[in-house]
This record gives structure tokens, C-alpha cells and sequence, in this order.
């Protein structure tokens, strides 16, 4: 960071120099904004396997959720933005915690078997 601002500082002066300005008020000293950590740290780019729930789950989940006058938009298999949405309602209603995902938790609150749903991509 402290090598892209010194050659920003450096253009600065270089631009106001040929464009005929004074460069008297011009502060070329490096900018930094607080201390950089440029270690690698290898587990910041790993990421677990995710679970990932099958159509036919997520649909069984929607028409639980529209019976409830929870979900507005159709039942369709595809957890959109609608239906975390009313997912998130049905958690606060179940004192679940609050994500607006299906997971095992909120999944075996509507009597959606989570093994048989599951799968690690």
C-alpha cells in the first residue's frame, strides 16, 4: 500500500508540475493508513464443504411456509431471496436461530428429514 501511494504522491507532482501548477502545498510524503499485514495465511482461502439441499426438499419447505401465509411468491424448489425471506420468519416464529437458511436445525422444525436432504458439494 505505502508503494502505490508514494507513486501516486509522485504523479501528483509530476501532473501538477507539467500542467504549470505550484507544487508548494503538495505533501509527497508516503500515505498509510495503519499497519499492514501481508503474511499468508492459507486457511483464509480454503473453505468447508458446503451442504446443499435437493429441489424437492426446498419445495417441501416452500409449501410448508406458503401454508403458513409466510412465503408470497410460488413454490418453485429454487430458495430465493422470497423464501429466506419467509424463512427467516418461520426461525423468530420457532425461536430458531435466525439465518433465512434451510439448515439442519430449521429443517427438522418442519419435519424435513436433514440426512436424506443433505449433500456436501
Amino acid at each position: 500500500m505505502k508503494l502505490f501511494n508514494a507513486n501516486l504522491a509522485k504523479l501528483t507532482i509530476i501532473l501538477a508540475v507539467t500542467s504549470g501548477l505550484s507544487i508548494a502545498n503538495i505533501d509527497a510524503s508516503p500515505i498509510t493508513t495503519g499497519a499492514v499485514d501481508n503474511t499468508f495465511n492459507p486457511t483464509a482461502y480454503t473453505s468447508k464443504p458446503k451442504a446443499k439441499i435437493d429441489k424437492s426438499s426446498v419445495l417441501k419447505a416452500q409449501r410448508l411456509l406458503k401454508s403458513k401465509g409466510m412465503l408470497n411468491s410460488s413454490a418453485d424448489g429454487i430458495a430465493g431471496f422470497d423464501t429466506k425471506q419467509a424463512v427467516k420468519e418461520y426461525q423468530i416464529e420457532k425461536k430458531l436461530d435466525v439465518t433465512g437458511i434451510l439448515n439442519k436445525e430449521t429443517l427438522n422444525a418442519m419435519s424435513i428429514d436433514w440426512e436424506k436432504t443433505n449433500k456436501t458439494y
